[in-house]
């Protein structure tokens, strides 16, 4: 039978023997140890030593092929060598087996301190929301309980929030619901979840130029400046005006006029309050930019600051169309957003 050249004989697998001649159905061969050597494993059986390659499952299948023509003498003699290896494939599972469950648990333990630490955040963040409501609590507060579902939606919003100014926009919206439950509706707290830092500042800016005529908050101008040129005057670009109405902060309707009626009425801007009164005859209006429910329930804390100039210009001109501005003790917005 050829042979080739420098390969060992059997399929590939070599054999020390000490003596001559393979070992016989009654030799007693029983494996020993199996050690690495190179690419192949070791296995020695009582003082033969069989180099097995590291595949176990293709030499398993080498072993029914030869059994099957070669008898009980490839049985022997090859029987121990698959016998180990099967015993390692088992401790090879066993081993996985035990590092997959390790794994599984180190897997969980790392799940629950991510949680952990998550939960320990959520919660500093709502005790400093909570911590604020002292000083932000003035004058009595109504029995009437806060709506759970506004309160379960208010907690997972603000648990979320670690920026220390956006938690005081927070701090004064529960602290505004509990001291008059329904004064801020659910669609307002959406809208300051998904409110950015840049925008609350936006917005605060804008309420530099917002008044409120009796119960609607808008941009009041006495028709020149114009819109642009006094939403200008409060720091805000043309681009950044639009960008609150599409956050849904300011009617995106044409401009409406306010009529002035000839009973006084009650004016307010940037925390200051007046009493109207015509007099002068005719009807006396203004141009009028409002805002939506959002932004009128959130103008009152937003922080505003009054801007000199506009102020003085639309008392000035209203005056001029025969309504004066009687002042009222009311403490500045920006002091109450404080």
């Amino acid at each position: 039978m050829a042979m080739r050249d420098g390969g060992p004989p059997l399929g590939g697998h070599s054999y020390n023997r000490r003596g001559k001649g393979l070992p016989g159905p009654d030799s007693g061969i029983v494996p020993e140890t199996m050690a690495e050597e190179g690419g192949d494993k070791s296995l020695t059986v009582v003082g033969t030593q069989v180099n097995v390659p590291i595949s176990g499952d293709g030499f398993a299948k080498a072993v029914g092929k030869l059994t099957g023509f070669l008898g009980k003498v490839a049985g022997t003699v090859l029987d121990p060598v698959k016998l180990v290896l099967m015993a390692k494939a088992e401790d090879v599972a066993k081993t996985i087996d035990v590092k997959g469950e390790l794994a599984r648990r180190d897997l969980i333990q790392r799940a629950e301190d991510r949680v952990a630490a998550v939960e320990v955040t959520r919660q500093q963040n709502l005790e400093t929301v909570v911590s604020q409501l002292p000083r932000l609590i003035r004058g009595p507060v109504s029995d009437s309980p806060v709506d759970p579902d506004w309160g379960a939606q208010f907690r997972n919003y603000a648990q979320d929030v670690s920026d220390r100014e956006m938690q005081s926009l927070w701090a004064n919206i529960l602290a505004g619901e509990a001291t008059k439950p329904g004064s801020y509706s659910r669609r307002t707290l959406n809208a300051v979840h998904l409110m950015t830092k840049e925008d609350a500042n936006l917005f605060t800016k804008l309420c530099g130029v917002v008044w409120r005529f009796a119960n609607a908050r808008g941009i009041a101008y006495p028709g020149l400046p114009n819109l642009t040129q006094v939403v200008g005057m409060a720091g805000v670009a043309l681009e950044d005006f639009l960008h609150l109405i599409d956050i849904g902060l300011v009617e995106a309707s044409e401009t409406i006029r306010y009529g002035f009626q000839d009973a006084g009425g009650e004016v307010e801007y940037a925390g200051k309050k007046w009493r109207t009164e015509k007099w002068a005859e005719g009807g006396m209006s203004v141009n009028y930019r409002r805002l939506t429910q959002i932004g009128s329930e959130l103008a009152p804390i937003s922080g505003a600051v009054a801007v000199p100039a506009y102020e003085k210009m639309v008392i000035d001109e209203l005056f001029k169309a025969g309504v004066k501005f009687i002042p009222l003790q009311v403490q500045p917005l920006s002091e109450l957003s404080k």
